[in-house]
């Protein structure tokens, strides 16, 4: 191989590097926004679908995320107790899940909520992507 063939080979492989370079820290922006967005929509349709006659519940449920320079969590939890004693966590379950002797239903409200909202999240973040101008 002559050394000008060589020198155009190796500018189109530094070319192409580049793209794929480029292409993926814009692809891990958009799915971070997408990502970080969804998870606001699900904690919103929570507190939208607790049970209304639970208003310390609902005002007992966060949200939080953590970036770290790995990865990034994202917590929802309920907070607190009843005045009672009673863990809101543990309210938010028997709200979920009903009670064995069936005097709560299970509403299932956490549930209907995810896959509502994660529902097309893959579709979403990858038109994310291609309106940054990331390359398919």
């Amino acid at each position: 191989m002559s050394k000008r063939r060589a020198d155009s080979l190796k500018t189109m492989l530094e070319n192409e590097f580049d793209i794929v370079i480029k292409s993926g820290d814009i692809y891990i922006e958009a799915v971070v926004e997408e990502v970080d967005e969804t998870a606001r929509k699900y904690s919103d349709e929570v507190n939208r679908t607790i049970p209304k006659d639970t208003g310390g519940l609902k005002a007992s449920h966060g949200f939080k995320r953590k970036r770290t320079d790995k990865d990034i969590t994202y917590s929802f939890a309920f907070e607190g107790s009843t005045s009672k004693g009673v863990p809101y966590e543990k309210l938010a379950n028997i709200h979920e899940y009903g009670t064995k002797d069936g005097r709560i239903s299970a509403k299932r409200f956490q549930r209907k909520a995810l896959r509502k909202i994660v529902k097309g999240l893959d579709k979403r973040a990858l038109q994310r992507y291609k309106n940054k101008g990331g390359q398919v």
